[in-house]
């Protein structure tokens, strides 16, 4: 009497991990090394699913290197955003002191060192510049402040996202005004 022919018992396993690899890689990779696994015991070779598991150990890793490219970039912006939003409201602060300079004093400082009497005992982290901002500065700390000499000052701040320095004038100064940075 003839033995019916011995069935392979990963087939119908490693033709679902080969088609799941193209739909969820790391599911069909799976898939398919079990299949490998339960033909190989039973004396097999499992073609379907040891393409499974080429493909689907591509498709991970390609998924993988997607995601952190996608994180990465995200993360960048996300910085970027704060950074510029710190740096903004660093220039912000510095126009308010510079303008109760102003209102106290009766003219426009001409550098940092006289807005001190103006930050005494504010935790800010500000430092100043020693010319304009024509790069991205180390920090968004990092603020110019310039004398336009007509009753006014320049302050700039970078901004991360557009990668350039915005302007908040204070007094006369205006776009048109000479301003130069005078040592602290």
């Amino acid at each position: 009497m003839a033995t019916a022919p011995k069935v392979d018992p990963g087939k119908t396993l490693g033709i679902v991990g080969f088609i799941l690899s193209f739909v969820s890689s790391l599911a069909g990779l799976i898939v398919s090394i079990i299949a490998l696994s339960k033909s190989k015991r039973a004396g097999f070779t499992n073609g379907l699913a040891l393409a499974g598991i080429v493909i689907g150990s591509v498709m991970t890793v390609i998924g993988i290197g997607i995601f952190f490219a996608i994180t990465i970039v995200s993360y960048n912006g996300i910085t970027a955003k704060a950074n510029t939003t710190s740096a903004q409201a660093n220039a912000q602060a510095v126009v308010k002191w510079v303008e109760t300079y102003n209102a106290n004093k009766g003219a426009y400082p001409k550098n940092a060192t006289q807005l001190q009497d103006e930050t005494t005992g504010v935790a800010t982290g500000i430092s100043f510049a020693t010319q304009t901002l024509t790069s991205e500065p180390a920090s968004p700390n990092v603020i110019a402040l310039l004398d336009c000499g007509t009753g006014g000052n320049r302050v700039e701040f970078w901004n991360y996202q557009e990668e350039k320095a915005y302007v908040y004038y204070t007094g006369d100064a205006s776009s048109q005004s000479t301003c130069l940075v005078v040592d602290n």
